[in-house]
């Protein structure tokens, strides 16, 4: 498994006792955003084996829902991912069959979300 990979996948833990931003974190991932199928796959494997991972990037999401962008789960939802608008709600939302594959689906949106915005 490529260093990258890991690299994204383990940005929640700790994230709010780092000091770099969610931009320079997510940095690694720049060359791989392109093909989203293949991204999405590759962190989806990686968080198979690693997951515990899954619950770390919902509390994550959890940690910054009102600051709008991509989501991960709901209470009533645990497999949704969309994005989240404050001024009309969840757009885009999708069901998923697995934890991981919800997991790196918003992990891609995440990090095209942090990269692309500014």
């Amino acid at each position: 498994m490529t260093l990258w990979v890991e690299d994204v996948c383990r940005i929640p833990e700790g994230f709010n006792e780092r000091l770099l931003t969610r931009r320079s974190l997510f940095s690694v991932a720049v060359d791989h955003l392109g093909d989203r199928v293949e991204f999405v796959a590759v962190v989806a494997n990686q968080l198979e084996r690693t997951p515990h991972l899954v619950d770390a990037w919902r509390w994550y999401s959890l940690d910054r829902r009102g600051s709008g962008g991509p989501y991960f789960g709901t209470e009533a939802n645990p497999l949704e991912v969309g994005r989240y608008r404050a001024d009309d709600g969840a757009s885009e939302a999708v069901q998923h069959l697995s934890a991981a594959d919800a997991c790196a689906d918003f992990i891609y949106r995440e990090a095209v979300w942090v990269i692309r915005r500014d």
